[in-house]
């Protein structure tokens, strides 16, 4: 089991930032200072003066001039010579001037984006050679209170604390400069007026120093990219950071990540995408080289092929190597399934002319202790997220070891065979649990392989076929059904499930009644999932009374049994044995399975029911 420390240096690995091929190596010292870094467990990339493209999990240099300095971080922090000595005696927090000095001499900086909480890895970081902490509080969960810990950490060993915003309101960027951070990266920046209103704003927070921090403009839309030269020129922005893939969807044109369906994902917008270098002065732009591939998604840990598709790799320029991630194809939902209103479909018909189906789906997890848990039933005392957090693991296990055994004796005493949807590592933690459910006929779905999201996986799609394998193995039979962990998926996962087998999935909890969308392999089935009726907000996120879990399904039953006399309808009963098994609320769960016995025309049935039920109504020619 990894210690914390040990768990945030193994993701800021994760967070790759390749040098350019056209980089020249570092010296005899440096190269050996780096390597040490490396040993670290950290990987470094530029944050140059220019332009930058941002990847899934970090920042990737576009272009690297040369090799970073090694600096001498032996001394204290009140000798440091980037940290202002009369800081203490100001009204305003401290600054480290050193990354926008760094760009200002025109020489590369790296920053280092660690992906979340970055306090235990602050000292490796500097020790690897980085220049700045990347703060990211746009795609990771770090809130704004934990801000001013990371970078005053971050400055005490010479590093700039460049934050990442989540917002453009006034009030969060003040909030974010108040916290004495080194330079702010503004998200979705789509004209010169938003750079000026951002300088303003700094402006004000820091009493007139703003030509103190470093700020960037991120550049993810059509509208940003039409005005990247109004933008480059707007005073007071020093970089422009390129976002790669948000822009090429906003252009309706698929991110890299496909070698099918031709070329056009790959082709950015005008062509390529031009760095930049702002200044104050509009007339000292200057593109920078173009012997680059324009969505910059390479990846060393992943390194399999050279990209086929971008001219510079095609002539030769350019013969950096492409992530798996750059080979798949990605499809907007909206590209899957058009929109289909339910009263425009012909109505499908259940057997013996009954009204309602009850999709009942167990959820069986794995919480790895060496993790943040997947949620909590009690916060941390002092807010903030450590570890081991035994209460909250122990949670879960109450349910593993006692709330799963009511729950099977439940559905044994009403005869139902629900959908297991299990993390392929119940297999293998949790065996007597496995063995039951598969003994007692219930329908396995795939769960990924432990519970944690899609997105925090380096290779998703070795973690499905993975998982799918594991439960082939253990049941005798692959899955036919999915339901990512906390309904999480790429735009790109449908492709790789059906790839790997997949028939249906509950992660797409958009209608009353099972539907298809289109995917690179074929067709996949939707079944309708539920959120509304899911122990989980209702009980851990919402904190209801432990009663209205059967009033809320009873109103949803009366609802569905009236319309489903015109057209049948399904309704699914997410439950998780550490909530719906405890004492105080399992009789409630077997209330509502008598309640709609009670109306007649209710089917119980399970994934594979459903299927195969939806499938035999397309075959009668029911549209799809």
């Amino acid at each position: 089991m990894l210690s914390f420390t040990d768990r945030a240096i193994t993701h800021a690995r994760r967070t790759p930032f390749p040098p350019a091929r056209t980089a020249p190596r570092p010296s005899g010292g440096d190269r050996a200072r780096a390597c040490a870094g490396a040993r670290a467990g950290l990987a470094g990339g530029s944050f140059v003066r220019g332009a930058c493209a941002e990847g899934e999990t970090g920042l990737h240099c576009l272009a690297r001039p040369h090799a970073p300095a090694i600096r001498d971080r032996s001394r204290p922090y009140d000798s440091h010579p980037r940290l202002s000595a009369s800081a203490a005696r100001r009204r305003v927090p401290a600054m480290n001037r050193h990354a926008k000095n760094t760009i200002e001499a025109g020489r590369p900086v790296i920053a280092v984006n660690p992906g979340g909480y970055a306090m235990p890895v602050v000292d490796a970081l500097a020790k690897s050679g980085a220049d700045c902490l990347f703060i990211d509080c746009e795609r990771t969960a770090v809130s704004v209170e934990s801000v001013p810990m990371m970078a005053r950490a971050a400055q005490a060993h010479g590093l700039s604390a460049i934050v990442r915003s989540y917002s453009k309101d006034a009030a969060t960027l003040t909030r974010y400069f108040d916290c004495g951070i080194d330079g702010l990266v503004l998200p979705q920046v789509e004209s010169a007026e938003e750079c000026a209103r951002l300088r303003a704003i700094a402006r004000a927070a820091t009493r007139g120093r703003e030509g103190t921090l470093l700020l960037i403009a991120q550049i993810e839309s059509v509208d940003g990219h039409n005005r990247l030269d109004e933008i480059a020129g707007a005073p007071g922005i020093d970089l422009i950071l390129v976002g790669p893939n948000d822009l090429a969807l906003s252009r309706r044109h698929r991110p890299a990540g496909s070698d099918r369906g031709g070329g056009r994902h790959h082709r950015a917008p005008r062509g390529e995408i031009r760095a930049f270098r702002p200044s104050g002065d509009a007339g000292d732009r200057r593109a920078l080289g173009r012997a680059r591939c324009p969505f910059s998604l390479h990846d060393r840990r992943t390194a399999s092929q050279t990209c086929p598709r971008c001219p510079a790799h095609r002539s030769g320029r350019l013969n950096r190597t492409v992530s798996r991630r750059h080979t798949r194809m990605t499809m907007q939902p909206k590209d899957r399934a058009p929109y289909s209103a339910i009263v425009d479909r012909p109505p499908l018909k259940l057997p013996g002319n009954a009204r309602v189906v009850l999709w009942t789906i167990v959820n069986l997890e794995v919480w790895d202790i060496g993790r943040p848990m997947a949620r909590q039933v009690i916060p941390a005392p002092t807010g903030q997220v450590l570890l081991p957090d035994v209460p909250n693991w122990s949670w879960h296990e109450y349910g593993m070891r006692v709330g799963t055994w009511r729950f099977f004796k439940l559905y044994e005493k009403l005869g139902i065979r629900p959908t297991l949807s299990i993390n392929a590592r119940v297999c293998e933690d949790y065996t007597r649990v496995a063995e039951q459910a598969r003994d007692a006929g219930w329908e396995f779905m795939g769960h990924a392989y432990d519970q944690m999201p899609m997105h925090k996986h380096d290779d998703p799609r070795g973690m499905i076929f993975k998982s799918m394998d594991i439960l082939e193995k253990f049941t005798g039979k692959r899955p036919r059904g999915w339901l990512g962990p906390g309904l999480t998926q790429h735009l790109d996962t449908p492709d790789i499930l059906t790839e790997a087998g997949v028939k249906y999935i509950g992660d797409w909890v958009w209608d009353d009644e099972p539907a298809t969308i289109q995917t690179t392999n074929g067709p996949l089935v939707t079944l309708p999932y539920t959120v509304e009726h899911n122990d989980i907000p209702m009980m851990a996120v919402h904190h209801h009374e432990s009663e209205y879990f059967f009033t809320r399904f009873k109103d949803a039953i009366d609802r569905l049994h009236m319309e489903g006399a015109e057209r049948p309808k399904v309704l699914a009963v997410a439950i998780h044995p550490y909530i719906s098994g405890q004492p105080h609320r399992i009789k409630y769960l077997e209330a509502i399975y008598d309640y709609a016995a009670s109306l007649g025309g209710v089917l119980n049935w399970n994934g594979d029911d459903l299927l195969d039920w939806y499938q035999g109504e397309r075959a009668k020619g029911y549209p799809v």
